[in-house]
Order: C-alpha cells, then structure tokens, then sequence
C-alpha cells in the first residue's frame, strides 16, 4: 500500500496546519494595507505639494495687487492727480491689466465667473484724493456693490483648489 494513502493527520497537526494557515492570511492582509496605506500617503503628499505651489501663487497674486495699487496710489499723488475718478481708473487698469485671465468677476459664493472688465472694478471699487494745507491723503478701497456679493476671485490648483480673493474692504492709503 502506498505510505500517503493511509496517512491520518494529528488533531496536533491539523490544528498548526490552521494556525499557520491563518497567520499568513493576516501577514497577507496587513501586507495588503500597508500598500494601500503607502498609496494614500503619496496621493496626500501630493496634494500637499499642489496646495503648497496653489498658496505660492496665492502670495504672489496678492503681493503683486498690493503693489500694484499702492504703487499706481502714490505716482497719482506725485503727479498731483487730485481727480479721484481719474485716480480710481488709473488704478483698476493697472489692476485689470495684471489680473485679466488670473481671476474672474465672481459672487459671494466665489461661483459664476465672468471675465473681469474695467467697467465691473470701477463699479466695484472707489478712490478718494484730499489735498490741505500742503499734505495728500489718497485712497483706494474694494468695495463691492450695495449688497456686498460682488467679489474678484480665481480658484488656484487642480484637485486640491485654494482661492485668491480681493477681499470686500481691502484698503491701500497713501499720506503726503
């Protein structure tokens, strides 16, 4: 007769052969997450270098309206520019022109963007220019409309999004 026909496992045995069996569905199932797990953090790192790039060019679209303003703000001051409406213009096309195609007209909700125009900043901004007793107070605010929906926004990033705004009550001031 052949040796493996009438081979009777032990209880001892069989139970070490369900031991081992299971152990190593467990080592195979913790293998499985730690993949899944290592796939997940690089899916999160990633995101994290989007935002990151997404919140640079956040700073640098608000360092260069800051500039931009204050900057157009002061030589409407040195040239003596006392026009406030001439001031505001002056200002939004500078604005306008660094801004066209980087944000967009947009509401409250930061939805429903339009191409940004001239005619939409100066409906939605203000400048005021005082000169007494030999000293210029000048100043340019966002101001919204009436209800203050009307915002400048544009959505930076690709699947993790961060957004540029001009906030309603921004406010450059220059004094000479």
């Amino acid at each position: 007769m052949n040796r493996f026909s009438q081979r009777n496992l032990s209880p001892k045995g069989f139970f070490s052969f369900i031991a081992v069996l299971a152990m190593s569905l467990v080592l195979l199932e913790v293998s499985v997450m730690a993949g899944n797990n290592s796939l997940e953090f690089e899916k999160t790192r990633n995101d994290l270098v989007q935002l990151e790039g997404a919140n640079k060019e956040r700073t640098i679209m608000e360092n260069n309206c800051d500039k931009i303003v204050s900057l157009k703000l002061a030589e409407q001051v040195m040239l003596g520019n006392l026009n406030s409406l001439s001031v505001q213009r002056e200002i939004n096309s500078a604005l306008l022109n660094y801004l066209q195609g980087r944000a967009y007209a947009t509401n409250l909700f930061l939805e429903n963007g339009a191409p940004l125009t001239l005619e939409y900043l100066n409906q939605n901004t203000s400048a005021f220019v005082l000169r007494a007793n030999g000293v210029t107070y000048a100043e340019w605010a966002y101001t919204s409309n009436e209800m203050k929906t009307n915002k400048i926004s544009s959505k930076l990033g690709k699947h993790a999004t961060l957004n540029f705004t001009i906030q309603i009550g921004y406010t450059q001031r220059i004094l000479r």
